[in-house]
């Protein structure tokens, strides 16, 4: 194999691929990368079994092959090069040898004999969502989804598609999300991606209106977009029914400003003991909210102004939590929102004040007596 291109191009051909890469691997072939010249494109392949990220690239092939690099090792060189022209070759035996300028690398590859098989990158059912959308979306609901993996189903989001409508959903023991969204496509899909597959999915994504086509297999999620495949394996299972757990009838709404109300919890977070997990206590008045909290780092009380419809309330928070979900809220661009509570046992729903693209439900925590 040898192939010639600059290092931008070689960078940016590798670097997405990392994210697909076992750093524990019981097998050496998914601590590399599988790199194939061919066709006039330079194929790169990251894979650990569950989830993984194949680029292509047009280059300069002067002799075609393939081989296994150590990803890591051949990231460091390239960033290590001076930009312009790089040459890669790789003779018989693996040996390869890396020229750029007067600087050169010989370093030691792998066979692809023992590389895994790669899923079929195509499915016969599939949706397109702008790039942008799609980031949102996981940023807004990550947050809740459960890393107990004795219960596998909610360590994903859960996916229901219905036409042109997409409904995503996470859920722990503490928290439950729900975002709308409107896609392009005419099927109706429902499947679960692990979590962890989308937290790396996050990071190559940016926040522009370019599409990414989703494609659907009985096992994998096939994402096509900037010259990439991100494939991930799909979680088996049935979704729980989330519809249970939301209160009806509330009778308390509240409707406030975020940056208000984040601004208050970040407040009380700084007398907050972690180790304890003291409360934040919510005292809904007839008109505003008084934030606080009592920990052996200190006290806080902090009033904010808000429209009140209903009785007065005591409930207590689990501070993260409830910072989780209206800091999610907050990426949708909405100034307010209104809080919806029942009793100080029941869960707070956050939902947004003229339009249901989101809802949140934090569920609360027995406040002490002298709290």
């Amino acid at each position: 194999m040898k192939i010639k291109a600059e290092k931008k191009t070689l960078l940016e051909a590798v670097t997405p691929t990392l994210c697909a890469l076992s750093t524990k691997a019981l097998i050496p072939a998914l601590e590399c990368i599988f790199f194939k010249a061919g066709d006039g494109k330079l194929t790169v392949t990251g894979y650990d079994l569950a989830k993984g990220v194949k680029t292509e690239t047009d280059i300069y092939i002067e002799e075609e092959g393939e081989l296994l690099l150590n990803a890591q090792k051949l990231t460091s060189i390239l960033r290590a090069l001076p930009d312009g022209m790089v040459e890669i070759s790789a003779d018989q035996n693996h040996k390869v040898t890396i020229i750029s300028g007067k600087i050169k690398f010989e370093i030691l590859g792998l066979s692809t004999e023992g590389y895994p098989s790669i899923p079929e990158l195509s499915g016969d059912r599939y949706f397109e969502i702008p790039k942008g959308i799609l980031k949102k979306l996981c940023q807004q609901l990550l947050f809740s989804v459960s890393l107990d993996e004795k219960r596998p189903v909610l360590t994903g989001i859960n996916f229901e598609i219905n036409a042109d409508k997409m409904t995503l959903v996470s859920c722990d023991a503490f928290r439950l999300s729900i975002r709308h969204e409107t896609v392009n496509s005419s099927e109706i899909m429902k499947f679960i991606v692990p979590g962890k597959t989308l937290q790396e999915l996050i990071k190559l994504l940016d926040d522009s209106d370019d599409v990414v086509r989703a494609e659907l297999t009985n096992k994998h999620i096939i994402m096509n977009f900037d010259n990439l495949y991100f494939f991930s394996r799909l979680i088996e299972g049935e979704y729980i029914d989330y519809l249970k757990p939301i209160p009806k009838d509330t009778s308390i709404e509240v409707r406030v400003k975020l940056d208000d109300i984040i601004a208050s919890c970040e407040r009380a977070g700084l007398v907050i003991d972690e180790r304890v997990k003291s409360p934040v206590k919510i005292t809904v008045m007839p008109d505003g909210l008084l934030l606080s909290c009592d920990s052996v780092n200190g006290k806080v009380r902090d009033e904010i102004s808000a429209k009140v419809t209903g009785g007065d309330l005591e409930i207590g928070f689990n501070n993260r939590y409830l910072l989780d979900a209206l800091r999610a809220a907050a990426l949708s661009g909405d100034e307010e929102v209104v809080l919806r509570f029942k009793t100080s046992l029941v869960g707070m729903s956050v939902q947004p004040v003229d339009h249901d693209s989101y809802f949140y439900l934090v569920l609360p925590v027995r406040l002490n007596d002298e709290q």
